[in-house]
């Protein structure tokens, strides 16, 4: 390698690019009445139109637009053409948003689609032992059903973007097939390709399988490519070492677990990544909630981001997130489901909360992280802590129309005085009632659009079914 290893990955990541029906978004064209609900279609093969959004409350997100009330925005050709209070579209179709907030899609920073597969799994004892154990049964169409009830279920809470740690990925045929899972879904993310979960430390992931891929990815689709890599504490120095050069070689970000017990924290890996230069904006890294104050000022000094996922840390006991601490030292911050075995659901809104709190339950002072900063957090910041700022996390002209309306007129959300503080203290995934990505819709009037509910839930309950008789839990 002749570069900086620091900077290798920056061109990767820089250009990759319910409520209830009474509660439903009227929608119109011009001055008619509301249209039919539209058949399902595969959202990937939906061409975007042309849409101006009218009477809402914006949160742009942008530093100069700031919040608009009774705004409005143009979308066309999958785009934020304007935004603003005054907004002139013929021809455009009129989506009627008073009442509502209408805002960046959620971008999620971590998340391991497959083992939504075995939602619930958690909640009993030995869940170690038996993820082992079933994630050994999956078979390429497993990881499938587990993208597919995973992206549904994203789009249903208002997450636009997921970013998809796949660590366990058994074969070249089982990355393969999430990785085009992700890709037919139509809801723009990062496919980070990882390795078998029971992969010895002296045994390298599949990098011929990884070399495959990203000769594929030719940066013209909604999901981009990563490496899900072992760190210091998950592989010999020789493999894991190796691994992050091969991501490097070929320009692909890094994501990787650290610091998330006291064991891993006290055994220097943050140290051993800074010490040669294996930390940088390439480099996302996942939980951290026992890191020291020195070893986040490593990660400050060598321009990581992190991703930090409340409900599965606690839960778990990795520790409390250092939200505080993390806050204190500048770090770029992006929000993550992680494992909705663990979890339950993919709940932004109850994540935004649960971080919020948790900053002024350590600190011992209420209002340490702002309902608006924690907004930020799982929008533009979770964008910034991926390298894809340029496109999503905020309306601004000329970013791709990733976007979501919440109602604030429902009964868990009204009066919203303060639509940032209702948002992150109130609102729950049943209020988003549209999703937009890339100037497609997604969900409309609380509804799913292009997505079989119906059959991916008796597959998914029979896949699972069959994993725990193959699997013996």
């Amino acid at each position: 390698m002749t570069q900086d290893p620091r900077l290798l990955g920056r061109r990767a990541l820089l250009g990759a690019a319910s409520a209830t029906a009474a509660l439903a978004v009227t929608t119109a064209r011009a001055q008619d009445a509301e249209p039919e609900e539209p058949a399902a279609q595969p959202a990937q093969g939906a061409r975007p139109g042309e849409y101006l959004i009218t009477g809402a409350h914006l949160l742009t997100m942008d530093d100069k637009l700031g919040e608009i009330a009774n705004g409005a925005v143009h979308v066309r050709d999958g785009a934020i053409v304007a935004v603003g209070a005054d907004i002139q579209a013929p021809g455009a179709e009129r989506i009627e948003a008073r009442g509502a907030v209408v805002m960046p899609g959620f971008v999620d920073t971590h998340w391991h689609l497959w083992a939504t597969l075995a939602r619930g799994l958690g909640s009993k004892g030995g869940f170690d032992k038996a993820m082992a154990a079933l994630a050994q049964k999956f078979q390429p169409q497993d990881n499938v059903l587990g993208v597919r009830l995973s992206m549904a279920e994203a789009v249903h809470a208002g997450i636009t973007t997921v970013c998809n740690y796949a660590h366990n990925i058994g074969s070249p045929e089982a990355a393969r097939a999430e990785w085009q899972a992700m890709r037919e879904s139509g809801i723009r993310g990062r496919f980070y390709h990882g390795h078998p979960s029971d992969l010895p430390k002296d045994k390298l992931m599949d990098l011929p399988g990884l070399e495959a891929l990203a000769k594929e990815n030719k940066g013209d689709g909604l999901v981009s490519l990563g490496v899900a890599a072992r760190g210091p504490d998950r592989s010999l120095a020789e493999i894991w070492r190796r691994e992050w050069a091969a991501a490097r070689d070929l320009d692909l970000p890094i994501s990787t677990h650290v610091a998330y017990s006291k064991a891993v924290a006290n055994s220097g890996a943050i140290k051993a990544m800074a010490d040669g230069s294996f930390l940088g904006p390439d480099v996302q890294l996942i939980h951290l909630t026992q890191a020291s104050d020195d070893d986040l000022r490593r990660v400050a000094d060598g321009g990581s981001p992190v991703g930090l996922c409340p409900w599965t840390e606690m839960q778990v006991g990795f520790g409390l997130p250092p939200v505080a601490r993390i806050q204190k030292q500048g770090l770029p911050v992006g929000l993550g489901v992680d494992n909705l075995a663990l979890a339950g659901n993919a709940d932004a809104f109850a994540m935004m909360k649960l971080t919020a709190d948790l900053a002024a339950a350590v600190a011992g002072e209420q209002g340490t992280l702002t309902e608006r900063q924690v907004l930020e957090w799982a929008t533009i910041g979770g964008a910034r802590s991926i390298g894809m700022e340029e496109q999503i996390g905020s309306l601004t002209p000329g970013k791709r129309a990733d976007l979501i309306m919440v109602r604030m007129d429902a009964v868990n959300t009204a009066p919203a005085s303060r639509p940032d503080i209702t948002l992150v203290r109130a609102a729950q995934p049943a209020n988003v009632s549209l999703v937009m990505i890339e100037g497609r819709i997604h969900k409309r009037g609380g509804r799913l659009i292009g997505h079989d509910t119906g059959k991916l839930l008796r597959d998914a309950g029979a896949a699972f079914s069959r994993l725990q008789k193959e699997a013996g839990i």
